[in-house]
């Protein structure tokens, strides 16, 4: 089964077991009639490079990725995501040099109001691979605060590979109804040695527009001298294009 194949079915098998159990758009005919309870929304996108905290996980060829989502009224939040993937990590974890070429990544966890001043989220990712004969798949828990654009979060590795922790620190502004900014930076300590380096940053700066439906944006991303000797080529500065549509599949 090829790439796009195996994150269609992923999609797919979502989509059903959220909505395969009765009608899912609710149609409110009074407004003492509450708010959904449980939200579903689904996401589709194209991106020219799968850019990683700093590091083409796509061996920098484009890709498609999309993914579910559930969210309830309460803050809480399940989701599946998917993606293409070619030499992820440059190949340098690699124990027996095998063939990744999907991801899927599974998150729960529970935000506050996004009306308050500050929002609060907190959960756990597992970051899977398949096939995953070099036993690169890990789960973190995150913790993240976000006031006034500016986010700070915090990713600790709780079980699989040694992927150590990852602090990032990003920053968001619409200006007007023209376009927004987007700004990151992170530092990613990790748990095994290559070439002398336990640790490298990276950073980010785009630019994007939400046009008809569909976003689009375009960011610079690279690494530090640290990245790039343990990664090589795989934590150049490049460029990266992203177009993608969010949709509503329904609620309850």
């Amino acid at each position: 089964m090829n790439k796009k194949n195996r994150l269609l079915l992923v999609i797919g098998a979502a989509w059903l077991i959220a909505n395969g159990s009765g009608p899912v758009y609710a149609q409110a005919t009074t407004s003492t009639i509450p708010p959904a309870s449980v939200t579903f929304t689904g996401n589709v996108s194209v991106v020219s490079d799968y850019v990683f905290r700093g590091l083409s996980f796509s061996d920098e060829d484009p890709v498609l990725q999309g993914g579910v989502d559930v969210e309830w009224h309460k803050g809480f939040y399940v989701g599946i995501w998917g993606s293409g993937v070619d030499k992820p990590f440059g190949a340098v974890y690699n124990k027996i040099g095998g063939d990744e070429d999907f991801e899927y990544d599974l998150y729960a966890g529970w935000h506050s109001s996004g009306n308050k001043k500050v929002v609060f989220d907190l959960g756990a990712i597992r970051y899977g691979f398949e096939p995953d004969d070099d036993d690169l798949s890990w789960t973190e828990v995150y913790a993240s605060a976000k006031a006034y654009g500016l986010k700070l979060q915090l990713n600790s590795r709780v079980e699989g590979a040694d992927m150590g922790n990852y602090i990032e620190l990003s920053y968001f502004r619409a200006i007007k109804n023209l376009f927004d900014i987007k700004l990151h930076a992170g530092h990613w300590d990790l748990d095994r040695e290559r070439l002398g380096t336990t640790s490298y940053s990276d950073f980010s700066i785009g630019v994007g527009k939400t046009y008809k439906g569909f976003r689009f944006e375009l960011s610079y991303t690279g690494t530090d001298d640290d990245g790039k000797t343990r990664y090589g080529r795989f934590a150049d500065d490049r460029a990266v294009l992203f177009i993608g549509k969010q949709f509503k599949l329904g609620s309850r």
